[in-house]
């Protein structure tokens, strides 16, 4: 039985290993694995890949030429975890490394949080959250939107209640050219008409009016002016600008 031989003896008598070839710290060199023992259950996923012949390959990036020109682990490939053991390195998977997505596609969480293609393509449409996914949905209501993201308000969509009381209008007492008090008036409205009201003395029914607008402007807050325009004195002034307030 060999009791008392050296161990390396034995081995290489039995065809274990050659002479000399006894690792003491337990790593085993290649020469010392018998053809074809290890199997593919041995390697982790994502090691090979199909080739373009459809045979298994190693899958891209996975291997680097070392210094001596023979195949090595690529560099960053594996990195250390928490508990030492090797794992993927952070960043390392890239995009070419996914599955295809469907043009016009995203990747969305779907039902039981799995990862599922959302189609996003559709011309008018766009992605909504609805309480439970994101969904892609048509504009509809009140405008309508392009494909190149152009908005537009559709026929009679606006109504009266939509709209802000921008117009006001008042009267006051006309007076000499310059400035004019109208109470509210604000430096950013904008005057619309100026219309002096002249009544004839001789015919009591009648009133003269008379389009002067374009001789005013305003000039601060509660005041328009038309420095060297029409007197107006005796006479009324009706005003009708945009409110911004």
């Amino acid at each position: 039985m060999g009791i008392g031989r050296d161990p390396r003896d034995i081995a290489a008598e039995e065809g274990v290993m050659e002479q000399g070839d006894y690792v003491p710290d337990g790593t085993i060199k290649t020469a010392d694995l018998g053809a074809k023992q290890v199997t593919l259950a041995k390697l982790a996923d994502g090691v090979l890949a199909a080739s373009a012949t459809g045979l298994l390959k190693m899958a891209d990036g996975y291997l680097a030429a070392s210094a001596g020109g023979l195949a090595k682990m690529a560099d960053g490939f594996l990195a250390a975890s928490v508990g030492a053991r090797a794992k993927m390195a952070d960043r390392f998977l890239t995009l070419l490394k996914f599955p295809l997505v469907t043009r016009g596609s995203v990747i969305v969480g779907g039902a039981a949080d799995a990862p599922a293609e959302l189609a996003a393509l559709t011309t008018g449409q766009i992605l909504v959250g609805n309480g439970t996914d994101l969904v892609s949905v048509a504009v509809s209501g009140d405008i309508t939107l392009a494909a190149d993201g152009t908005t537009a308000i559709g026929a009679s969509k606006v109504t009266g209640a939509m709209l802000l009381n921008i117009l006001a209008q008042t009267v006051i007492a006309g007076g000499a050219a310059g400035d004019h008090t109208v109470t509210g008036i604000a430096t950013d409205d904008h005057i619309v008409a100026v219309w002096r009201l002249n009544r004839d003395a001789a015919v009591v029914a009648t009133i003269e009016i008379t389009d002067i607008t374009s001789e005013f402007t305003i000039t601060g807050a509660d005041t328009i002016n038309n420095a060297a325009g029409t007197d107006t004195t005796g006479d009324s002034l009706m005003i009708l600008y945009i409110n911004h307030a």
